[in-house]
């Protein structure tokens, strides 16, 4: 009853079974670090899994089938098998198609995030007193102010008095 050609049929759809099955599984793990789109991956492999079910029950049941239902029966029970698996690999191609392009949502961080307050010295305009250290001229001198450098820290009498926030005088009393 069975053939070379079954058993090739039986292995190769049994592995391509275990092979979406843990697709499934490792894309169900990632749902939390890809978001929308390994859920819909997750559900296209779930559903071609289902359909290398049936293709497998199908391989397996063809000996009964031919007995219960006659060579002229078999027409139509292997229309309905191959019609329920038609339904299943698009909608599994469509569901990974899909969750390849999806947007990827990013992960969240546990617990509310407070937005950074830039330091007092790290203004965006100039102001008197500050310079900015940028590229200098021939003897030394700054040449203005360039795009994309950052101001430096006030220093001497022109800054703000007192310690900065998140500095420290040294224990030793040298400065």
């Amino acid at each position: 009853m069975f053939n070379i050609g079954n058993y090739v049929g039986i292995g190769t759809t049994a592995l391509i079974s275990v092979l979406l099955l843990a697709g499934t599984v490792l894309l169900g793990m990632n749902r939390r670090n890809h978001g929308r789109g390994a859920t819909l991956g997750m559900f296209g492999c779930l559903a071609l899994f289902l359909d290398s079910l049936v293709r497998l029950a199908q391989l397996l049941m063809i000996g009964v089938l031919l007995e219960s239902f006659g060579p002229g029966g078999i027409d139509v029970v292997f229309l309905l098998v191959n019609l329920v698996s038609f339904v299943l690999m698009v909608t599994g191609v469509s569901l990974l198609i899909a969750g390849v392009i999806a947007r990827r949502t990013p992960p969240q961080q546990p617990g509310p995030q407070a937005p950074q307050q830039p330091q007092p010295w790290q203004q965006q305009g100039p102001q008197q007193g500050w310079q900015q250290q940028g590229p200098q001229g021939p003897y030394g001198q700054p040449q203005g102010p360039q795009p994309g450098w950052q101001q430096q820290p006030p220093s001497g009498p022109q800054g703000p008095q007192g310690p900065q926030p998140g500095w420290q005088p040294p224990a030793d009393g040298l400065a």
